[in-house]
């Protein structure tokens, strides 16, 4: 991760000379938690950067050998990002629990597997994988979403690789229930050589608790995946609010 870190301070540094050290060090982290399979990608959210140079700058790291030629930039709406696309068939309804977070839901439930809403989220699974089997190398990739048929959280939370992944009726509201529950956060990162806790995150999602020990599984199975010496998992409960998706 070091060599991307220097690579990357080099590279933002001219263009962002307040920020670049601090955008560096998060591009690094999130490139390298791809690397070792943490996760399948990560939307960007480390200097303003346009998607177009965010996708020359994944350019210069793949002709500088510093990471997988399968990793591709992606679009949706105003939001990019970088994909394995690799990795396309670990983006399947069996890898991911779902969560139906509906804004008239009184409280979460998890979505059943053979549910009118899982076919929805079937529908959402087959849009991901045809649009992404026509990327093209070193272009940025569009996706495009009909926002009154799917969940673009759903979307992100499915590139990224969450293993608990929320969802919502889009035709309903875009809203959620999310309001006032209290939630379990999981979080993982590089343990520091310094101390046993980890600084930012790599890696960090929410579980209502009222359905934690039904998609407790899912989350063990995740955790079994990407088990490494280097990381560090943590969890805590939180209520918020509001929650923004």
């Amino acid at each position: 991760m070091e060599e991307i870190r220097n690579f990357l301070r080099t590279n933002l540094i001219g263009t962002l000379p307040r920020h670049g050290p601090k955008a560096a060090d998060a591009l690094a982290q999130q490139l390298h938690s791809i690397e070792r399979g943490l996760k399948t990608g990560f939307i960007w959210d480390f200097a303003c950067f346009s998607a177009a140079q965010a996708n020359d700058l994944l350019t210069k790291l793949k002709e500088a050998k510093l990471v997988k030629n399968s990793l591709l930039a992606f679009q949706i709406g105003e939001d990019f990002g970088f994909l394995d696309g690799s990795r396309i068939d670990e983006i399947k309804s069996d890898n991911f629990a779902f969560i139906d977070i509906s804004k008239h839901l009184n409280c979460p439930v998890v979505v059943g597997k053979s549910s009118q809403n899982s076919e929805t989220i079937q529908q959402t699974l087959n849009s991901i994988h045809a649009q992404i089997q026509h990327s093209i190398p070193n272009e940025i990739l569009t996706l495009v979403f009909d926002s009154t048929v799917h969940c673009i959280p759903t979307v992100f939370g499915l590139l990224i690789g969450y293993p608990v992944v929320y969802w919502f009726d889009v035709a309903q509201s875009d809203q959620n229930c999310l309001s006032g529950v209290p939630l379990t956060v999981f979080q993982v990162g590089w343990r520091p050589q310094s101390g046993p806790n980890i600084t930012t995150p790599a890696v960090s999602f929410s579980v209502p608790c009222s359905v934690l020990e039904i998609v407790q599984n899912s989350v063990d199975l995740w955790k079994q995946k990407v088990a490494d010496s280097e990381l560090h998992f943590t969890s805590f409960s939180k209520t918020l609010d509001t929650v923004v998706l």
